[in-house]
């Protein structure tokens, strides 16, 4: 390329496109235009035009990438981020179980009733929470069933769990906010934690077969059989 500028039309020959690609190059700003002097139209220095067809030959020819692809990237990077961190959380729950003590059962268990009474929370109430949903199992129930006297310890916690989940939604921030979507995806995984262990501590205590009852109902889903043990009544 001996000449410094070139006009549209060469350009294009140039990189092998036409001339509305040249010129939607020119209003996104990877490419700059300007008169010279009586001349008609506008020119291209003939280094960016070098610089675009190298860019074109790296990406396959492929054009730049703009500024929206750009936020676009880093917007789907920051949901990985937090899947990643969600994912992250969920593996360590699984490897440190809660073991709580009589004390701390019946102090764990008296927060949580008292917990029922409210409708909203902010995210730092609500994450102590989720930690505590995710690692509590059915031995811990026994140990809150026998410091707290309650026959269906499992009750409250599945209810605040469910009331929590149901409140993040509800925040009108929900759908642009990761963080909340993050606590929301906790939630879920910690509502079927509960109910898994729940239905343990029932088979336990109530000598019911689960493996047996979900084998003798094939046409019945798994969550109905869970629900028929922890007797939820549901509305028709």
């Amino acid at each position: 390329m001996a000449v410094e500028l070139l006009s549209y039309a060469e350009a294009a020959k140039y990189l092998e496109i036409t001339e509305r690609s040249v010129r939607t190059y020119v209003r996104k700003g990877f490419l700059s235009a300007k008169t010279v002097g009586n001349a008609r139209g506008k020119f291209i220095p003939a280094g960016e035009i070098e610089e675009l067809r190298r860019l074109r030959t790296e990406n396959n020819g492929a054009g730049p990438v703009s500024r929206q692809e750009i936020l676009l990237m880093a917007a789907r990077l920051r949901r990985l981020e937090f899947s990643v961190q969600t994912l992250l959380k969920l593996l360590d729950a699984n490897t440190v179980p809660l073991s709580i003590t009589p004390e701390y059962g019946k102090e764990l268990h008296t927060a949580c009733c008292a917990q029922l009474r409210f409708a909203k929370w902010k995210s730092s109430e609500i994450e102590p929470w989720v930690d505590v949903f995710l690692r509590i199992d059915e031995n811990d129930f026994s140990v809150i069933a026998a410091s707290a006297g309650d026959v269906r310890p499992w009750v409250p916690f599945l209810r605040l769990c469910v009331s929590m989940s149901e409140a993040v939604v509800a925040l009108p921030e929900y759908a642009a906010s990761l963080p909340l979507q993050d606590i929301h995806r906790s939630l879920a995984e910690s509502r079927r934690r509960l109910r898994a262990a729940a239905v343990t501590y029932e088979g336990l205590t109530m000598h019911v077969d689960i493996h047996a009852m979900l084998r003798q109902e094939p046409t019945v889903s798994v969550i109905d059989s869970l629900d028929a043990v922890l007797g939820v009544k549901k509305n028709k």
